[in-house]
């Protein structure tokens, strides 16, 4: 099944459990880990490029330029595709007690479920501050970048999404910083992620990407399938 569809986007998961009641995930190999709590990071879409190979190029004129693409990590996409698109991950912070993880950083998937299945509480997690947004931004400019556009996590899930518009409405830099609620999650979310980096890497405006993410949402949904009632059980359900 491709990620997006003329007709109406299904994304199914089927085998992953998620230890909240809220939170869709997806059946990739990172394990849905960030939407079955509830977390976040960033990403980048590849834009149009210049030959920055050709003679006579100056380092200014090497920068990419374009769309890019922030995001948060309950997209759960792999490491492949991000770097397939150049995309580029922003962790959040996973919390066992008072032990504090980066996602994608210090706990990998495997240590992930180790420590919840042995841990008698869910983990938590932290979203990315505006500051982190911010620096993303940052690193989009300093590439070149003629605007950003930001997918978030569902607000619903996460205050990752008022964390962003935070960050927009401090940032000062060049370009135009656009913020958009996807109401989804995990693969949802990175279906939105692919396809705005898709658009955007093939050279078009912040119009045609917004444009093109809008059209998505209402049509791309999420379904969830436990394979077991532990986490449930610890989350009081």
């Amino acid at each position: 099944m491709s990620r997006a569809h003329d007709a109406e986007h299904v994304v199914r998961s089927p085998k992953h459990l998620a230890p909240t009641t809220f939170s869709p995930f997806c059946d990739h190999d990172r394990g849905a880990r960030q939407a079955l709590v509830g977390d976040a990071s960033i990403a980048k879409a590849e834009p149009s490029t210049r030959d920055a190979g050709a003679s006579g190029d100056s380092e200014e004129d090497s920068l990419l330029s374009g769309v890019y693409i922030v995001s948060d990590s309950s997209c759960d996409l792999e490491q492949a595709e991000t770097d397939a698109l150049n995309i580029e991950i922003v962790p959040l912070s996973i919390r066992f007690g008072k032990e504090e993880f980066t996602d994608r950083g210090d706990l990998s998937v495997e240590d992930f479920y180790v420590r919840m299945s042995n841990s008698d509480e869910l983990p938590q997690t932290a979203c990315p501050s505006p500051g982190a947004f911010e620096q993303a931004f940052r690193n989009a400019s300093d590439a070149g970048a003629d605007a950003v556009v930001c997918l978030t996590i569902s607000s619903e899930l996460s205050n990752t999404y008022q964390s962003a518009q935070t960050a927009a409405a401090a940032w000062e830099g060049p370009m135009p910083v656009h913020v958009i609620d996807t109401r989804s999650a995990s693969c949802g979310l990175g279906t939105l992620v692919l396809e705005g980096a898709k658009v955007a890497g093939g050279g078009a405006d912040t119009a045609s990407v917004l444009r093109r993410v809008s059209d998505l949402i209402p049509r791309t949904h999420v379904i969830a399938a436990l394979n077991t009632l532990e986490n449930l059980k610890k989350g009081g359900r």
